[in-house]
């Protein structure tokens, strides 16, 4: 994986602050790197790699803006500087930020930007992470005594979930003739949030006008092929009819849900294979079909024919249709023995005989 072997060099830390009415407010901006112990280094360097390593979260971007200003390019001195430099170009990072905040309902923050080595081969990454500050307690004990400190700012805690990373991770070095930045740099952001329309449309002030990026893949198609993959999958199975039925059910509702505005395999995987060896094989089918490793934005644009309806096809042409995203609600589907160890199938329908269709 990318970001197992993750290594921090340097890092700086600044702090943002949300805009008022009279417009963006100025950080405060460090001059120096931040020191950090061996401990704390390398809980650093897990809550990145969990964080974007994760399944369900962490999404490969495209570079959209490689303009004059942008921070792709920024980023792409930052790598190369000196120390005095890199501090003096992570500030810059920093005014970036605050000018795309531009909603007094974004909050501040410390923007922590820190660069080193990734992966096997180690590949250079230069990452921005946003952690917004929580409140919380420390207990410390004293002459045999228990004090509860109350503590304003914590950022980084394990169940945060107000943190959002950009990485940019150089994986070839760039040739003379540049045709497409893509073929030389990989991007990545996490957003924990990201998991809803609202949360996603407020995200794009950091992923879009901070760091310039865009969407990898065509979402819709991709989103087709997910579900058309994850059904020829299921069908091949060497599981009972029946499993097969509830594991449709199961992709239809993953789809469906509208708390989620993201996909990943792995996810999936997780969710509704119980058994290791089927999420292997799954997570292998998928990788062959060239579908994302990482998280890709939701689009069921091209898919609604996919989504509307389910039919189930039984012996002698006979056939069982209802609404894709409710069937396996509505119906109850069984094996049982017929005549002469005849393999029937019992249906029961929650819900009253109304006719045929003329």
């Amino acid at each position: 994986m990318l970001f197992e072997n993750l290594k921090v060099d340097r890092l700086v830390v600044h702090e943002v602050h949300r805009r008022d009415n009279n417009g963006p407010k100025a950080p405060e901006l460090s001059n120096n790197f931040e020191i950090l112990t061996g401990e704390a280094t390398a809980v650093f360097c897990s809550r990145l790699s969990d964080a974007l390593g994760s399944a369900s979260r962490s999404i490969e971007m495209s570079l959209g803006n490689i303009g004059a200003g942008s921070m792709f390019l920024l980023s792409k001195e930052l790598l190369d500087a000196g120390d005095d430099d890199f501090i003096a170009l992570s500030q810059e990072a920093a005014r970036m930020l605050v000018r795309a905040q531009n909603a007094m309902t974004i909050p501040g923050g410390l923007l922590m930007v820190f660069q080193g080595v990734a992966g096997a081969p180690p590949k250079r990454y230069l990452g921005l992470l946003k952690a917004e500050p929580q409140t919380g307690f420390r207990q410390n004990r004293s002459s045999g005594q228990s004090l509860l400190e109350y503590i304003n700012k914590l950022f980084l805690t394990p169940d945060s979930k107000v943190y959002k990373i950009g990485m940019f991770v150089e994986i070839a070095p760039p040739t003379s003739n540049i045709s497409d930045w893509n073929n030389y740099y990989s991007c990545y952001l996490f957003d924990a949030n990201i998991v809803s329309k609202e949360a996603a449309k407020a995200a794009t002030y950091f992923y879009e006008s901070f760091l310039g990026f865009t969407s990898l893949h065509n979402n819709a198609k991709t989103t087709r092929k997910f579900i058309e993959t994850t059904r020829k999958f299921i069908s091949k199975m060497s599981i009972q009819e029946e499993k097969k039925l509830d594991l449709y059910s199961a992709l239809m509702a993953y789809i469906r849900a509208d708390q989620s505005q993201v996909i990943s395999v792995a996810e999936f995987a997780t969710k509704y294979l119980s058994d290791p060896d089927s999420r292997d094989a799954y997570e292998s089918f998928c990788k062959k079909q060239n579908l994302p490793e990482h998280s890709f934005s939701k689009d069921i644009s091209e898919s609604k024919s996919l989504l509307r309806r389910r039919k189930i096809k039984f012996g002698n042409d006979v056939q069982l249709s209802g609404p894709a995203d409710k069937l396996g609600d509505l119906v109850d589907i069984s094996a049982i023995n017929g005549p002469n160890n005849e393999q029937w199938t019992k249906i029961t329908v929650k819900s009253p005989l109304l006719g045929e269709n003329v």
